[in-house]
């Protein structure tokens, strides 16, 4: 992560590039920033598009991880990472998720889920996709045909809602043993 600027940061990984221009962040924690008041983003290196350039309201990050591309197996949900790039909705096309909060579970993060468009053009912001994170535990993981979403009772009680894609969205289809 480089802090091009007072206001501005940079991170690249794998053709992966993610800049975010945002005033009043605060460094809550050595591994935790808080841009409350909004930020402007930039997302090179995703799918076909050239760049795709939006605002959020919100924007929370962890300088030390902030892309991870690749599978969605979960191995990015311990270190809250900033942005992840990789198949979402099951199309064969790369979405991304950028975190914007701590809605999930326990305050766990909670992240806006943006699917590329038919034909690379560009992604649109999905709420049924972001809902999955509010009230989990993080991000979800990604299988062949699945979408398992962990949640969490208490101290003892863990499992996984399942979902498949139907029509573009998300559809619960059962509850099972967490994955590990």
């Amino acid at each position: 992560m480089i802090r091009a600027s007072a206001n501005q940061f940079e991170s690249t990984l794998e053709g992966l590039k993610i800049s975010v221009k945002a005033d009043h962040c605060v460094e809550l924690a050595s591994t935790f920033t808080q841009c409350a008041e909004g930020a402007r983003i930039t997302v090179t290196g995703v799918g076909q598009a050239k760049s795709f350039t939006f605002e959020v309201p919100e924007l929370q990050f962890n300088p030390d991880s902030m892309l991870y591309r690749g599978a969605l197996d979960g191995s990015y949900r311990a270190a809250g990472t900033t942005l992840i790039v990789g198949d979402m909705d099951l199309d064969g096309s790369e979405d991304f998720a950028l975190r914007t909060g701590n809605a999930g579970g326990y305050g766990s993060p909670s992240y806006s889920i943006y699917l590329q468009q038919a034909g690379g053009h560009g992604f649109v912001y999905s709420p049924e996709f972001s809902e999955l994170t509010e009230g989990s535990l993080g991000m979800f993981s990604v299988s062949a045909d699945k979408i398992r979403v962990p949640r969490k009772s208490g101290c003892c009680e863990h499992w996984d809602d399942v979902f498949v894609v139907k029509g573009h969205q998300p559809v619960f289809v059962a509850r099972a043993a967490p994955q590990e």
